[in-house]
């Protein structure tokens, strides 16, 4: 028998693997959530169990604990004290009470008011004699006389934990002559191994713990008396229950294991009894459960694949058959006639769709084979005319030219025969540039046309450029055709242009250059020439020469950096302006603000304004702040509200809050060179300057000039290749 053939990509084992990818992940997400619940609602009732058994336990400890406290008081008040007085007589009494005997494993003593003991049962506990009074339990009993169970301490002579459940003695008037304790032995056996020494389930335990000592007192397992309880934030739920919880939870053991846990308070002694199980063993039967549906889960996975493959190998079988028999045809043969129909359902009828698209596909293709006839008229007919256009077509399978037009065969001086059959990389200047285009021309297999330019080679070896461009005949096949057109001439008129343009650019630079130059060396001779010069008034007309001149240097540095010769961004170019001429001539006691929105001006504008813009703060530093004043000069540029018939009005600002314009400020105005230059300049921007004292209640004076951008700036020419 022939096993049919595992195949990844058939339809039987997608839909199988679908089937089975369901199945498994709505199993796993009932098993996950139904586990999930089952051990919410077994956490809740076996906290309540848990709660029930601490309860319980708790009760009894409790009990136990109030009669042993109950009986050692009725003991305490039979002592009178004549009795306290005589030894011998008080030894007998303590052996008569055999119920105290009973109750304490360890021996009852009595002390005096100072202390020591003078009588205990049984004899051999050795307890006459010593002194209990530096012991805190005895001293509180005999401090407050209060009853009272003691904390866990060790015994200094067996050096085992002990705990003593003492009463005190009163005289007729109500004074503490002595004690009476019972004392239990935590290690030996006692009335708290009837009640805790067994386990809880397998593994669980039980322990009572003294919340004021924070300490284990004893528990199922008796080496864990007197040990210490974690410190607080150790462990979340012993800080609870230590606290006064009680209830049940998830917590924690010293050694890292989680346990169940529930407490219960003790309160004739303060403590609190908890029982401890491990959720492993508490929780066992889910994980039995989960391992158990994990196992049938399993089963019924492998029933279910083998279920759907067989059903969907028996319904496929048909459509399978059908692809084996168009497979099975020639490349080149007729339509085939119409497939068998063996199924009436869903794929009988995609099967007779397909017999009616093979009738319809063999009318198409009688139509096509007339239009093939047509076109390759059609083409023959053209080829003289695109070969006078210098237009070269051609056809190319697989990398390999199928077919030409002359006017290709005139382009590259291949004859038609050399070139129907060869490798398209015999038209490239080298293997890098052939592959370079066959990979950037990749977006062809999508469907889409691709355009280039590139370098190609004649027959003679010849270089010349063309303008290509290339798609795809038919979408599933490696059929394509290309158009070259020969724009060698064009390429190189573009080469001449742009190595002209690169000449005027370096051409501009240079100038630029020169200028910028020219300046500072002026400015260098004049600041050589004030420092020679021993007169103030000199030195004070060159130093503003200076700031004019670097005004204008400052002008041609934006420009030059900035590559764009026909605007400049007056906002930038002030700013620079401003703070090199206020670095240069402030003391330090005056402070500069800035307030300028961009606008771009040409050069002619430019200039005009930057010098004014030194004048302006030359005359401000100079003038408003005599003898060292501190004070603020602020430069602003901003748009007017108001538009102006030729276009958006700007307004240039330099004010001051210092002394203000003298009372003859108009006659000084004319003897004045720097207000007479910014006058002119104001006129040079199509403006007047106006000159007012400063804002209503202060003082200082406000300088400002309005101007209309010139119209060069609308169109802000870049020069290539620079920054």
């Amino acid at each position: 028998m022939k096993l049919p053939t595992f195949q990844w990509g058939s339809l039987k084992t997608k839909v199988t693997l679908l089937t089975l990818g369901i199945f498994v992940m709505g199993m796993t997400i009932v098993t996950v959530w139904t586990a999930h619940m089952l051990r919410e609602d077994m956490l809740t009732m076996l906290e309540q169990q848990q709660f029930s058994i601490a309860t319980i336990v708790a009760a009894e400890v409790n009990q136990e604990l109030s009669d042993r406290l109950h009986n050692v008081e009725l003991a305490a008040a039979g002592i009178s004290p004549a009795l306290l007085a005589n030894t011998s007589a008080l030894q007998q009494h303590l052996a008569d009470h055999r119920v105290l005997q009973g109750m304490f494993n360890a021996g009852t003593l009595v002390t005096r008011g100072d202390g020591t003991a003078v009588a205990s049962v049984p004899a051999f506990m050795q307890h006459t004699g010593v002194h209990f009074m530096d012991r805190h339990p005895m001293a509180l009993v005999m401090a407050q006389g209060k009853s009272g169970i003691s904390p866990v301490t060790l015994d200094k002579q067996r050096q085992t934990p002990m705990i003593a459940i003492m009463a005190p003695i009163f005289d007729p008037k109500g004074k503490v002559i002595g004690t009476l304790a019972g004392v239990i032995n935590l290690v030996d056996f006692n009335f708290f191994d009837k009640i805790i020494g067994g386990h809880q389930g397998h593994t669980g335990n039980y322990v009572l713990v003294s919340r004021e000592q924070r300490m284990i007192v004893t528990g199922t397992h008796k080496r864990s008396a007197m040990q210490t309880l974690p410190p607080p934030g150790v462990n979340t739920m012993e800080d609870r229950f230590v606290a006064g919880f009680e209830g049940a939870g998830i917590g924690t053991t010293p050694a890292g294991e989680e346990v169940l846990v529930a407490a219960m308070s003790i309160p004739v002694a303060n403590w609190y009894a908890a029982a401890h199980i491990p959720t492993v063993e508490a929780f066992a039967p889910i994980k039995a459960l989960q391992q158990r549906m994990w196992l049938a889960i399993g089963f019924m996975t492998l029933f279910t694949a083998s279920l759907t493959w067989w059903v969907l190998r028996r319904q496929l079988a048909p459509l399978v058959n059908t692809a084996a028999a168009l497979a099975a045809l020639p490349e080149n043969s007729q339509f085939p006639a119409e497939l068998p129909i063996t199924m009436n359902d869903e794929i009988g009828q995609l099967i007779a769709g397909f017999n009616q698209l093979l009738k319809t596909l063999g009318k198409r293709d009688v139509v096509l084979r007339n239009k093939q006839a047509q076109l390759d008229q059609l083409v023959s007919e053209q080829n003289a005319m695109l070969s006078n256009n210098m237009i070269g077509i051609v056809r190319v399978t697989q990398r390999v030219v199928q077919w030409a037009n002359p006017a290709f065969v005139h382009m590259t001086g291949y004859p038609l025969d050399e070139l129907v059959g060869q490798s398209t990389r015999m038209h490239y200047p080298s293997d890098e540039a052939y592959q370079a285009l066959a990979q950037a021309a990749y977006p062809m297999r999508a469907g889409k046309v691709f355009h280039t330019q590139t370098e190609l080679k004649r027959k003679d070896g010849s270089p010349y450029w063309a303008d290509l461009s290339g798609a795809l005949l038919q979408s599933t096949s490696e059929d394509t055709l290309w158009i070259f057109l020969d724009i060698t001439e064009r390429k190189q008129a573009d080469n001449a242009l742009q190595s002209s343009l690169r000449d005027k650019v370096a051409l501009l630079n240079e100038v630029h250059h020169r200028v910028k130059n020219n300046l500072q060396v002026i400015t260098s001779l004049l600041r050589l020439e004030a420092g020679r010069s021993s007169q103030p008034d000199t030195q004070a007309v060159l130093g503003e020469m200076q700031g004019r001149i670097r005004s204008m240097a400052l002008l041609h540095e934006t420009l030059y950096r900035s590559g764009i010769f026909a605007s400049v961004n007056l906002a930038d170019y002030l700013k620079q302006l401003a703070t090199q001429a206020f670095r240069a001539q402030s003391h330090g006691t005056v402070q500069l603000q800035l307030m300028l929105n961009a606008v771009h001006v040409s050069m002619d504008m430019a200039t005009p304004c930057g010098l004014l813009v030194n004048e302006l703060i030359s005359n401000s530093l100079k003038h408003a702040f005599p003898d060292g004043r501190q004070g603020e000069v602020s430069v602003r540029l901003q748009p007017v509200d108001a538009p102006q018939a030729g276009g958006p009005t700007w307004c240039l600002c330099v004010s001051d809050n210092g002394v203000g314009l003298p009372v003859n400020f108009e006659q000084l105005r004319d003897q004045s060179l720097g207000l007479q230059l910014a006058t002119d300049l104001s006129r040079q921007l199509g403006s007047v300057l106006d000159i007012h004292p400063g804002a209503e209640g202060t003082t200082g004076a406000r300088f400002s000039v309005r101007f209309t951008p010139d119209s060069t700036t609308a169109g802000r020419a870049h020069v290539p290749g620079t920054s």
